[in-house]
Formats: C-alpha cells, sequence, structure tokens
C-alpha cells in the first residue's frame, strides 16, 4: 500500500467529479505526483488531487487571486 493512500484515506460516501484539462494543466499534476514521491509518497492522480485538496485554503487563494487581478 502505498504512504499516501493510508495517510489521506477515502471516505464511505464519494462522489466522482471529472472535467477535461489542458496538457499544460495535466503536467502540473505529474509535477505535483513527481514532488510527492521525491519525498516517498507514491499514488494515483486521484491521490494527488486528494492530496491537493486536502492542504487547499480557500482564502488564501482568494487573497492571491484578488492581489493578482488588482495588478491587471
Amino acid at each position: 500500500m502505498n504512504k499516501h493512500h493510508a495517510k489521506a484515506g477515502v471516505p464511505h460516501k464519494t462522489r466522482v467529479v471529472g472535467f477535461r484539462i489542458t496538457d499544460k494543466e495535466h503536467q502540473k499534476i505529474i509535477e505535483a505526483q513527481q514532488a510527492l514521491r521525491s519525498i516517498g509518497i507514491s499514488g494515483t492522480t486521484s491521490d494527488t488531487l486528494r492530496s491537493i485538496q486536502n492542504d487547499f485554503k480557500v482564502e488564501d487563494w482568494l487573497k492571491d487571486a484578488s492581489q493578482l487581478l488588482m495588478r491587471n
């Protein structure tokens, strides 16, 4: 069993979410997987996205997005 899956856990009640991504977006996911592997955590694309989602802070993202929009 990979360390990431055991750490993240998968709840019993889940939903499937799917969407198309660009090659550039896919490359970012690959880079995230490589970063996790470099610290000994392996997993699928779903595991990687789950890890990102678990660490994602809406408030920080909104602040960064607002600052970026004010610059343009």
